[in-house]
């Protein structure tokens, strides 16, 4: 889960080669939640299936 201090268009966590990239205008505090197990992507506590970039993003699993 990521709280954002400023405004950015887009998120993008990599490992290696792959990669997962949502694009939203965030903006101060929005929260971000991604969940590899399940798939879904979550800005402020609402589904944002949608700001997936599917075309390109890899899911994978984070050591926590």
């Amino acid at each position: 889960e990521a709280t954002f201090t400023g405004a950015t268009s887009e998120f993008k966590v990599t490992c290696g080669t792959e990669y997962i990239r949502v694009v939203n205008n965030f903006v101060l505090n929005d929260t971000l939640k991604i969940d590899t197990g399940t798939g879904a992507i979550l800005i402020n506590g609402q589904r944002a299936m949608d700001k997936l970039d599917w075309q390109n993003s890899r899911f994978f699993s984070l050591a926590v």
